[in-house]
């Protein structure tokens, strides 16, 4: 890899991701889009500081320390609850794609991990497979995990989950069983864990304490396996109907904010 110091020059591994981010935008989403624009003006930004002298080529042996997590080539699984089925799942699987690396998404409403072992039937399961096609389907079983992870064989396997369980009330040891299933069948695949946790919700619904005492619950278990993400820095305010789920024009934005905050925290990651 060679890193140019010249005005404004980005190394080559962001240049792809900018050139594939403006290809990408064709296909998807006008606020899929922005958020696309505004990580890409943010990495430009950083590039811009770099001090101006005389060009001077500095080579270097390409790894994955020296770029984003997620690129071309990287092969990637998402799952998820209802939040993965929303604009915040849609979006994140959007800027995932964006890089060049090949995605597959699976979303269950309602779920918690023990769906994704025992086939729990969903009220509505949305898929994006490898190839791009999207598909949502009422009343449908949740796809195994294992069966995924053979499957895709993933490099990175994010996941989003957590609302149902504050919602059944999980105690440590719950929480440690659940998240020790994902966390060992990730592991022996040999893919890397990024475990999402749960966002803001209104607190009149589900009150700021009681997702405080689960992100504590998860901190005991996840980096065990991976690494855990809040999502609750990357949200500005709860918006929606439902007081769980983000909807509306409002609703949607910060749910695709909250997808790109979530996204550029494991690009840096090692």
């Amino acid at each position: 890899m060679e890193i140019n110091r010249g005005p404004a020059t980005l190394p080559p591994v962001w240049q792809r991701f900018m050139s594939q981010a403006t290809a990408v935008k064709q296909t998807v989403t006008e606020g899929a889009s922005q958020v696309i624009d505004s990580l890409a003006n943010r990495w430009q930004d950083q590039a811009e500081v770099l001090p101006h002298r005389t060009p001077t080529v500095v080579p270097l042996v390409d790894s994955p320390e020296d770029g984003p997590k997620i690129t071309v080539g990287t092969k990637v699984l998402i799952i998820g609850d209802s939040q993965t089925v929303g604009p915040y799942g849609q979006t994140l699987d959007q800027l995932a794609r964006a890089t060049g690396a090949t995605v597959s998404t699976h979303a269950s409403w309602g779920a918690s991990p023990p769906w994704f072992f025992n086939g729990q039937e969903t009220y509505k399961y949305w898929t994006r497979d490898a190839a791009g096609q999207a598909e949502t389907h009422m009343q449908a079983a949740t796809p195994r995990l294992n069966d995924l992870l053979a499957k895709e064989r993933p490099d990175v396997v994010v996941v989003t989950m957590g609302g149902n369980m504050i919602a059944g009330n999980a105690s440590q040891a719950d929480v440690t069983l659940q998240v020790s299933q994902i966390g060992n069948a990730v592991s022996a695949s040999g893919a890397q864990l990024v475990w999402v946790g749960p966002p803001k919700y209104d607190p009149n619904k589900r009150s700021p304490e009681a997702v405080d005492a689960f992100y504590q619950k998860l901190r005991n278990i996840v980096p065990e396996f991976g690494t855990l993400i809040d999502s609750r820095p990357h949200i500005s305010e709860y918006a929606g109907s439902d007081g769980l789920h983000y909807s509306g024009a409002k609703g949607e934005r910060i749910a695709r904010e909250w997808a790109a905050g979530v996204f550029q925290e494991i690009q840096q990651l090692e």
